[in-house]
């Protein structure tokens, strides 16, 4: 089941996540309203979030999250790059415990969520507005690189010539965030100032793209020229050594 963090298609329509998830965060609003469930792992305390479909009691939830944790995944290093492009896109893809617009429900990528795709070595393409036709960008080709940083999955793709149109509206600031499709793993559902919060824990990510309506306003994109990026790459490494020492 493949989900898009957008909220609206190049047509207008909008873009609503799967059935599934919408009833779940019809569930949960139903539990807002005190219509509890009893949780399916102990079978006696009243249930206070959905774990991957199934309701738990804190003390089964925080159970579920310990084991988990000793389950983390590994990440993979980087691709090298050795192809670089005169234009590179880069910015954050995916944000971490940042919520995403109001779909029915809130939802937040925990940073675990994104380990999946470094363990399993998914071919990641990059697109632009979840279009195959326009594909800007992809790991085996050297032309796509992904990192997880303590803010987000940060990219960088080196688009073809031919995407020159596309080029020019990320340098305009007419397209300037990211959306992603991702086939979630778990979840974790439970009631936040009386409306659904759904925490996604572990997913697999297979394409990022430039969108104009994304699903997380916090995501980022810019236009950098080929000689500029050594030193912005720098830039962002030393920024990113900054906030883990605070």
């Amino acid at each position: 089941m493949i989900e898009y963090a957008m909220t609206q298609w190049g047509d207008g329509r909008s873009c609503p996540r799967p059935k599934a998830v919408l009833e779940t965060a019809e569930r949960m609003q139903r539990w807002a309203a005190g219509q509890s469930e009893v949780c399916g792992g102990c079978h006696s305390l009243p249930a206070v979030g959905i774990r991957a479909g199934l309701p738990l009691c804190g003390r089964c939830r925080e159970q579920r999250t310990i084991r988990s944790g000793d389950a983390q995944l590994a990440s993979r290093a980087e691709p090298e790059d050795d192809a670089a492009s005169p234009v590179t896109l880069t910015g954050l893809s995916i944000v971490f415990n940042s919520r995403s617009e109001w779909m029915g429900f809130f939802e937040i990528i925990k940073p675990s969520a994104v380990d999946r795709t470094f363990a399993e070595k998914i071919d990641l393409r990059y697109l632009w507005s979840h279009n195959p036709d326009i594909t800007m960008g992809r790991m085996s080709a050297g032309t796509l690189r992904i990192r997880k940083t303590t803010r987000g999955l940060a990219i960088e793709a080196d688009p073809p010539r031919w995407a020159a149109g596309q080029i020019e509206s990320v340098k305009r600031r007419d397209v300037t965030q990211q959306s992603f499709a991702f086939e979630t793993v778990e979840d974790d559902w439970h009631i936040e100032d009386s409306v659904p919060v759904r925490d996604v824990l572990d997913m697999r990510v297979y394409e990022s793209s430039a969108v104009a309506f994304p699903a997380y306003a916090a995501t980022t994109l810019k236009a950098i020229n080929a000689d500029a990026r050594e030193h912005w790459f720098r830039e962002q490494q030393t920024s990113e050594r900054l906030r883990l020492a605070r």
